[in-house]
């Protein structure tokens, strides 16, 4: 039993310079508050936080626009796939007129 009391006591005294800390840190906080920023601090702030939101934005721009041409290269290689097919019909109906022309030269001549 008086190990436990003096357990319960040794987690009391390490406790108490953390609930001081705490105190210190609220009071810190509290008196942060109530002093009023300067113009020049607010401009600060304000100057930092736009710079920071612009690379922000320059990051997504810069991202999205990756993406944009991942899918235009995407775009223009089905194309050139649609392009050598149609190629090859036009080359396989021309073939196939030609037959047929020289046939009816052969067969009906003028």
């Amino acid at each position: 039993m008086e190990a436990a009391r003096g357990v319960h006591q040794l987690a009391i005294q390490r406790s108490e310079p953390l609930h001081e800390q705490l105190q210190q840190r609220a009071t810190a906080l509290a008196f942060a508050e109530s002093v009023p920023m300067t113009e020049t601090q607010m401009l600060t702030v304000a100057a930092t936080l736009v710079a920071a939101l612009f690379g922000l934005l320059a990051t997504i721009v810069g991202w999205m626009g990756s993406r944009v041409i991942e899918k235009l290269d995407k775009v223009v290689e089905k194309l050139n796939d649609v392009a050598g097919e149609l190629h090859e019909r036009i080359n396989g109906l021309d073939r196939r007129v030609t037959v047929v022309e020289t046939r009816c030269t052969t067969n009906h001549p003028k």
